[in-house]
């Protein structure tokens, strides 16, 4: 190889070198589920509807119907919940980290994940602390208990949380966080965790904002999505006029409410989807 043309391979080397990083950086630097979402590049409120999620509202209708009855809370809103959580995001990422929190998690002991419960929101609270992205490829991606696991698409880490409301709620010992999880992966119980946040979501709004949003499906879907409830139903103190704003999440609950009802209220599912 000549000296000219070692020159050349070395530019091209060191370019193609330079483009591995920025694409390394830039995937280190966003939400992994985002590298694996199909669809993305369609607007989230035109994007189908999964018929996996027709499957398991009907499935469940029941569960969802009572909980929401017992947490006084918008029957649409739960529903709605599931059918966004695999519409809007449908990758195989979900099915991935379910199958690693079974398969790998799962296996250790009580212990052993209360240890890694307590590393992770530690770290996080480091993260935050330094105004840093919490849902950044490495970071999430090495902490399994920040994803989001069974039918309404609920972290460990935040259900862990609900739990403890859960268990004053029916006067009974918390569960552990192996117990957390395997709840989580129990159809049934995923949606009562999800009931008793929308229940909590709710009371911020009724303490701090003088709002009651137990029936806006789609304004509940949205803090669902968003968190940060009790924060956000604080700025309502000082603007009182200011009225509760779904982002896409909610709207795709709103846009879908009615196609929702149907399946809850026991209509054919073959004559829903034919409908649609």
């Amino acid at each position: 190889m000549t000296a000219k043309k070692k020159r050349v391979f070395k530019k091209v080397f060191l370019t193609f070198l330079v483009f591995v990083g920025l694409a390394l950086l830039i995937i280190i630097k966003i939400d992994y589920r985002l590298l694996f979402e199909i669809g993305r590049n369609t607007p989230k409120l035109e994007r189908p509807i999964n018929k996996e999620a027709i499957e398991i509202i009907s499935q469940n209708k029941n569960a969802i119907k009572q909980t929401a009855k017992n947490y006084g809370v918008n029957e649409i809103a739960i529903a709605g919940i599931i059918l966004a959580e695999m519409s809007l995001d449908p990758g195989p990422i979900d099915k991935w980290e379910e199958s690693r929190i079974k398969n790998k998690y799962l296996k250790k002991t009580p212990e052993e994940l209360e240890k890694i419960l307590e590393n992770t929101e530690n770290d996080i609270g480091e993260k935050v602390e330094k105004g840093e992205n919490e849902h950044e490829f490495l970071f999430k991606f090495n902490r399994p208990l920040t994803w989001s696991i069974g039918v309404c698409q609920i972290t460990p880490i935040r259900a862990r949380k609900i739990e403890n409301k859960l268990a004053k709620r029916h006067q009974r010992t918390p569960k552990n966080i192996k117990e957390v999880i395997k709840s989580l992966l129990n159809p049934n119980l995923n949606i009562e965790y999800c009931g008793q946040e929308l229940y909590d979501i709710n009371q911020d709004y009724l303490q701090y904002a003088k709002i009651d949003i137990s029936q806006k499906s789609h304004i509940l879907g949205t803090l669902f999505n968003t968190g940060n409830s009790k924060e956000k139903a604080k700025k309502y103190i000082d603007n009182p006029n200011k009225k509760p704003e779904p982002n896409d999440f909610g709207k795709y609950i709103e846009l879908h409410a009615e196609f929702i009802s149907k399946i809850l209220n026991n209509e054919e599912l073959e004559s829903i989807q034919n409908n649609r």
